[in-house]
């Protein structure tokens, strides 16, 4: 069946050339300064799924065409040693040419060390950090001993090593500014084995996940000649087979879940199960292939405010365990082919600089047909966050924020273990008046967003509301308070 061509792309009359100087600060050998090898100005702007790349000169000078509105404006360099830095500047916000100069920041210095369970420093080691909220997204390999060494401006970083271009690994977080020498420990526990088809034959170039949750999102950014960077909404390691279908997970120990997709960003995965590492363990991961499937597609309609980016959506059928994850397919016209099903969907839109910078609920949808589905980012539900302060492991609903609230309000709720759970908010006499969470839900911290509304899309008025939280036997309810 051939996929209805989208509507058509927005078309970009006015086009500008601001002549702007460009000025780099610098501090020695800092990382945000010179010697960068290659050096560009990237502008991400609404127009959904474009990008201008804009060459400027040894003195820092660029002109460029832009189009109107607003555009994110990020700053990339590379070096030969094999540095690498995104760095989100701010917004451009233009209906004419005009003279814009852009500062790179010198960051806080960074040192550390990667060590092995022993206490060895491993040298080879590429240090990848990643702030959504800072706008960085920063690469140093280790070199003798383990020891790096970096400049990254202040912010909460989630930090991955990557060893070649196959096996990346979790190593923890970090609040800058950071007075002490960083210890990074690699994780010592391993998962390792094959992919494999349903026939036994090996799966290459498939991609294994670790995660304490089944419904991660996830996408692979390959740059040239350097490791590929992994971002994650939850994950803890990955890994993409070799020739032979061969993988190695490397994490803590603990229980996770393990999610394989066939290929790097596409195709029909599974959540194999459920492993306990508690040592080194080895297992083939099977992947089946489904006996018929269905096209879904359909067009994306975003908030107002929603900056540039690609989406990626993400269909989980929690009965079957099957994941799918598709990027748009440009101008927000988007086209998956599923098994039948029932399917949870979650949209996530990538920053910048890398990493979801928002993460939306969709809903639900049953497949069991070739259908268009359209789908409304503006009246989605905000879910899961990257960076977002973990709530306590156990069952727990904690008080929403802000509150009073108008329009919206964040909550945010704990469940032990995966499972049915629900989330509803009720009126003084009882009523439910919104359903914002029902079905299977994944073990850990969820956040999500209420925008004061009815389950028929009403706004509801001003007064005291409970929001109630169901989940393995238990109930907590809380209440809030919104004022028109």
């Amino acid at each position: 069946m051939r996929i209805p061509r989208p509507a058509a792309a927005p078309t970009v009359e006015d086009l500008h050339e601001p002549h702007a100087s460009f000025h780099q600060s610098s501090s020695g050998e800092a990382e945000f300064a010179e010697p960068f090898f290659n050096k560009d100005l990237i502008l991400v702007p609404q127009v959904p799924y474009t990008q201008v790349w804009i060459d400027f000169a040894d003195d820092g000078t660029y002109e460029a065409q832009v189009p109107s509105g607003t555009s994110q404006v990020v700053f990339q360099a590379s070096d030969p040693v094999g540095r690498r830095l995104r760095l989100r500047l701010g917004e451009l916000a233009t209906q004419s040419g005009g003279v814009f100069d852009w500062q790179v920041p010198t960051g806080e210095r960074v040192a550390g060390r990667v060590v092995d369970e022993n206490g060895q420093g491993l040298a080879g080691i590429e240090v990848q950090a990643l702030s959504v909220g800072a706008g960085v997204s920063s690469a140093v390999a280790t070199r003798a001993a383990g020891v790096f060494d970096a400049e990254w401006v202040p912010g909460a970083y989630e930090l991955t090593g990557a060893e070649g271009s196959a096996s990346f690994f979790s190593l923890g977080t970090v609040e800058v500014p950071f007075a002490d020498t960083l210890e990074l420990q690699k994780p010592s526990r391993v998962l390792q084995g094959r992919v494999v088809d349903a026939q036994g034959r090996p799966i290459e170039q498939a991609l294994v996940l670790l995660t304490r949750g089944t419904r991660l999102l996830t996408q692979v950014y390959l740059p040239y000649l350097s490791a590929p960077q992994i971002y994650q909404s939850g994950g803890l390691a990955a890994a993409i087979s070799g020739e032979n279908g061969s993988y190695q997970l490397r994490a803590q120990a603990g229980t996770y879940a393990v999610v394989c997709f066939p290929e790097v960003n596409a195709g029909v995965g599974r959540v194999i199960g459920t492993v306990v590492l508690d040592g080194n363990s080895t297992r083939e991961l099977v992947l089946p292939t489904p006996e018929r499937v269905h096209l879904v597609y359909g067009q994306i309609r975003e908030p107002v405010d929603q900056p540039g980016g690609e989406l990626v959506l993400q269909f989980f059928d929690a009965q079957t365990e099957v994941v799918v994850q598709v990027s748009d397919l440009g101008y927000r016209g988007y086209g998956a082919e599923l098994p039948p099903g029932r399917y949870q969907v979650r949209a996530g839109l990538l920053g910048p600089v890398g990493g979801f910078q928002r993460v939306y609920e969709v809903g639900s949808v049953s497949i069991d047909r070739d259908m268009r589905w359209d789908i409304d980012l503006a009246d989605a539900v905000t879910a899961v966050a990257e960076g977002m302060t973990a709530l306590p492991q156990g069952f727990t609903l904690a008080p929403n924020y802000p509150n009073p609230f108008n329009p919206t309000t964040t909550l945010r709720f704990s469940l032990p273990q995966a499972g049915e759970a629900e989330l509803s908010i009720y009126n003084l006499l009882g009523q439910r008046m919104a359903t914002l969470v029902h079905g299977v839900q994944e073990a850990g911290p969820h956040v999500l967003q209420w925008n004061g509304r009815d389950d028929a899309g009403r706004e509801l008025a001003s007064g005291v509301y409970f929001y109630r939280l169901q989940a393995g036997g238990q109930v907590e309810t809380r209440k809030l308070l919104l004022l028109r």
